[in-house]
């Protein structure tokens, strides 16, 4: 079985990316919504000096263009960091200094590793290296290390079924994927041997002898 995947990346693709580092990592996603309340209680300051400012004027007629300005800046900036997540704003920072905008990266997954080929460049990967799958509803993200992934776009297949593909990974990675919205379930706890219960069958046996 072999899969091609094709895609050049949008700031989507980088906002789907820091949305899933944020839900994979339980500290982080904690520190997302400490973040996330706080932009939101800055963004309420704001909005209220912006429109107690005009409030002020409006009652004592004092009216300044450059505290009116001042006023409709904070209030729309207030507005926008009340509306927008902090883990999409972090995505839309990352693409913009992304430098391979525009660019077609594919990758060919094969029997015994995959392939990265971008700017004519073919990189060579191993399944070993990879660490962690998770998915959402548009991409796979094929972790090496915390904060570092390939990234699959499911849009992007020109060979292989995109569905079928984590089945695939999982097989030769010997990893379960996560799936955005879906809690892992916990691993079963291995069955131990009860010790003592084997002591007393076998002083039970001596006694019969």
């Amino acid at each position: 079985m072999r899969y091609t995947v094709s895609a050049v990346y949008d700031r989507n693709d980088f906002i789907g990316f820091m949305q899933a580092y944020t839900d994979r990592n339980t500290k982080i996603k904690g520190m997302g919504y400490i973040t996330t309340y706080g932009t939101k209680m800055g963004s309420a300051v704001m909005l209220f000096g912006g429109i107690y400012n005009l409030f002020t004027m409006f009652r004592t007629g004092a009216w300044d263009t450059k505290m009116i300005i001042g006023s409709a800046v904070l209030i729309v900036i207030a507005c926008a960091l009340s509306m927008i997540p902090v883990d999409e704003l972090a995505g839309r920072r990352t693409w913009n200094q992304y430098p391979l905008q525009g660019m077609k990266i594919t990758y060919d997954f094969e029997a015994g590793g995959f392939t990265e080929t971008r700017q004519g460049n073919v990189y060579k990967h191993n399944y070993k290296d990879i660490i962690e799958l998770y998915a959402d509803e548009e991409r796979y993200y094929l972790y090496v290390k915390e904060n570092a992934a390939y990234m699959i776009c499911k849009r992007g297949f020109t060979e292989g079924d995109p569905e079928e593909f984590a089945k695939y990974i999982e097989n030769k990675t010997d990893l379960k994927m996560r799936i955005k919205g879906v809690k892992p379930k916990p691993e079963p706890k291995p069955i131990e041997d009860d010790e003592d219960w084997d002591d007393e069958d076998d002083d039970l046996l001596d006694d019969e002898n």
